[in-house]
């Protein structure tokens, strides 16, 4: 906290400003309803939101890299306008040319690759280097560690890529067939439990999660309550109830409740 009382901004690394950025645009436009100074600085802040929302969904194939290449251009452009507008060339970083090639060089492949995973690896070795004082055999020593960890955690049977229910298990029904049922679930690295909100891929249904079943044929499904939109972020209860397949949802970034059956769900 000192360092972002010293530096008046909030600081943070890319990958946890890239997982955050989306909670802020949301409180920044609420904080800027009751203190107009900030709509300008706000307006910035959406138009650099926008770009990287274009990101972030190829990232999690929610959008090609061609459909992505088509509008990055005038997103960025716009961004650039704005800033200037607002700041003036003085805060212009040399590095603000690197959105140019990479969204005109986009289409070139399929994919889009996180190197947040890489920039993450030095994590699981710190703690271990720390404890280490022999320079020695330093990097074996180091190694040695972090290997007893990764079979320990195995030994302990959890791995986060099986796909299985959470907790409890009872017998029961899934529309019609013989199943499981449990309060959560982890399907595809993904872990899922009632009361969660989750988006229906390539439709943009939302529901929110009132049981987890799998099937006797090892599918792993969510019965939800789906959720109407009546604002830009707000959606209110139905009785209308779903099954989906695990493996076609994703889950929101956030929500919060704002009345009895109302929430704002921010994706």
């Amino acid at each position: 906290m000192r360092k972002h009382k010293k530096r008046k901004v909030i600081v943070a690394n890319a990958s946890t400003q890239f997982s955050m950025y989306k909670l802020f645009e949301v409180w920044a436009i609420e904080a800027s309803q009751e203190c107009p100074d900030l709509l300008e600085h706000v307006s910035v802040y959406s138009a650099a939101c926008a770009v990287t929302d274009v990101f972030r969904n190829v990232k999690y194939r929610r959008l090609d890299t061609a459909s992505a290449r088509a509008v990055l251009p005038n997103l960025i452009a716009t961004w650039l306008q704005l800033h200037k507008l607002k700041y003036g060339k003085k805060y212009f970083r040399p590095k603000f040319f690197w959105l140019w090639p990479i969204a005109l060089g986009l289409d070139k492949s399929e994919w889009l690759f996180d190197m947040f995973y890489v920039e993450r690896q030095h994590k699981r070795i710190k703690p271990h280097a720390e404890a280490v004082c022999n320079t020695r055999t330093f990097e074996a020593s180091v190694l040695m560690r972090v290997l007893d960890t990764q079979l320990t955690s195995l030994q302990d049977g959890f791995t986060i890529s099986k796909n299985s229910l959470h907790g409890r298990k009872v017998r029961g029904q899934c529309n019609g067939m013989g199943a499981f049922v449990a309060d959560g679930l982890i399907c595809g690295g993904l872990s899922l439990h009632v009361d969660d909100i989750i988006e229906l891929n390539h439709c943009g249904l939302i529901g929110c999660v009132i049981a987890c079943y799998q099937r006797d044929d090892e599918m792993l499904v969510l019965q939800v309550e789906i959720m109407n939109k009546i604002g830009s972020v707000r959606y209110e209860h139905t009785a209308v109830r779903e099954f989906w397949p695990a493996r076609d949802v994703r889950a929101m970034m956030a929500w919060r409740i704002v009345a009895d059956h109302i929430y704002d769900v921010f994706r």
